[in-house]
C-alpha cells in the first residue's frame, strides 16, 4: 500500500486583526486563487470557499475541513482509499488532514487520481487556509513560545545566552552542540 499524505494547517488566534498590508496581500492571493481554480475546473464547492474567503478575509476551519473531506470522497469514488482526520497540536492548531492510498502497482494511477481530486476539491482552499494572515500570526506566536522555552532550557544548563536570542541562533546553538544535555533542548 502506498499512502500520500496531505496536511493543511490553521489555528485560532486571540482575534487581533492582521496588518493592512498582509490583509491586502491575502486578498490578492485569494483573487488569484479564484482565477486559477476557475480556469482549472475546480468544483463549485471549492469556488464557493474561495469566494467566502474573499468576502471574509479568511478560510474557515469548517471550509478547509469540508474541502479535505470532499477530496477523500473523490479519491474513494475513483477507486482509491482515503481517510480524513483532524490533527490537534500545540496552541490550538487544528489541522484538517487526510491520507490517500492504493495498490503499489497502481501508484501512478493513484497519484493521478489524487492530483485530479485535489485540484477539483481542495487545492486552492487548503493552500489559502495555510497562508492566511491569522495562521501566520498564530504560527509566529507559537514559534516565539518555543524559542523562549529553548532559550530557558539552554540557560538552565548554565550556558549564558541573552533571553532575546532569536529562533535561528538558539536552534543553531542546540544543533551544533556536542553536549547531550543541550541537545535535549531541541524538544522544546
Amino acid at each position: 500500500m502506498v499512502a500520500a499524505i496531505v496536511v493543511t494547517s490553521s489555528c485560532s488566534t486571540d482575534g487581533d486583526s492582521p496588518s493592512p498590508e498582509r490583509a491586502d496581500e491575502f486578498s490578492r492571493e485569494v483573487a488569484t486563487a479564484i482565477d486559477e481554480a476557475q480556469n482549472a475546473g475546480a468544483s463549485q464547492e471549492q469556488i464557493d470557499v474561495l469566494v467566502r474567503a474573499q468576502e471574509s478575509g479568511e478560510v474557515s476551519f469548517e471550509d478547509a475541513q469540508q474541502a479535505a473531506m470532499r477530496t477523500v470522497e473523490c479519491v474513494e469514488d475513483a477507486g482509491g482509499t482515503g481517510e480524513y482526520f483532524v490533527e490537534h497540536v500545540a496552541l490550538d492548531f487544528s489541522i484538517p488532514s487526510f491520507t490517500i492510498g492504493g495498490d503499489t502497482r497502481d501508484f501512478e494511477d493513484i497519484d493521478a487520481v489524487l492530483d485530479g481530486c485535489d485540484q477539483l476539491e481542495s487545492f486552492w482552499a487548503l493552500m489559502l487556509y495555510q497562508t492566511q494572515p491569522a495562521y501566520a500570526e498564530a504560527q509566529a506566536v507559537f514559534l516565539d513560545t518555543r524559542r523562549e522555552a529553548r532559550v530557558a532550557c539552554v540557560r538552565a544548563l548554565g550556558i549564558d545566552i541573552p533571553e532575546d536570542t532569536d529562533w535561528d541562533d538558539v536552534t543553531a546553538l542546540i544543533h551544533d552542540s556536542t553536549d547531550a544535555g543541550v541537545k535535549t533542548c531541541a524538544a522544546n
